[in-house]
């Protein structure tokens, strides 16, 4: 599976898209916050997110991000493609996906 996540850094101002090389399909089911997590712990630690373990079933809408196109909660989408693309919520991002309230 590749994915694709929005990179944001407020010291430069600067915007990019980094791309990740899972090795896992679309067959395996994770959740969208499942897969950053993954990238997170095993490919890339810098990468920013809200990582909200008191929740993690659709009610508090913090894990709220773009998901190819359309807005949905991490935690709750199961993407069904070969390829994904992570954007924040909104254009008030403070760094990578994670956006002020």
């Amino acid at each position: 599976m590749k994915v694709k996540v929005f990179r944001y850094s407020a010291d430069t101002g600067d915007s990019s898209l980094s791309s990740y090389d899972l090795p896992f399909g679309p067959e395996r089911r994770y959740t969208v916050l499942t897969i950053i997590r993954y990238i997170h712990d095993n490919l890339d630690p810098t990468l920013s997110f809200f990582n909200h373990c008191a929740c993690s079933r659709g009610i508090c809408g913090q894990c709220l991000m773009e998901v190819n196109g359309v807005l949905t909660l991490a935690c709750n989408c199961v993407p069904g493609d070969d390829e994904i693309t992570l954007r924040p919520k909104n254009s008030d991002y403070m760094k990578d996906l994670v956006c002020r309230r």
